[in-house]
């Protein structure tokens, strides 16, 4: 996935905040996904039965957190990257009939 995300910079002389400016990044975030199952058809003359189970499995590179805290020299933000890991698991079944 990628897109682009902006944010502000400020900084503070100890009695007020103030903007300095407005940073633009175009960030990518790497998606793995994984899908294994089984299928059984039955056929029944002129019907088929379909039967499905599978496992689904995503992990998102570096989407877990979007910690922009300034580490940079060069006042932008972190990489994604540098703010964790996070996956999703599932499980699916299906039946169907042909006709």
């Amino acid at each position: 996935m990628f897109g682009r995300e902006a944010e502000l910079v400020s900084g503070t002389d100890g009695s007020f905040v103030e903007t300095l400016e407005k940073i633009r990044h175009t960030t990518i975030l790497p998606v793995v996904e994984m899908q294994a199952g089984l299928q059984w058809n039955q056929n029944f003359e002129a019907t088929t039965l379909v039967l499905k189970a599978g496992l689904e499995s995503q992990i998102y590179f570096g989407g877990g957190g979007w910690d922009f805290t300034n580490d940079d020299d060069d006042g932008g933000a972190q990489w994604a990257g540098d703010s964790g890991n996070f996956g999703m698991l599932g499980f699916i079944m299906s039946a169907s009939m042909n006709y």
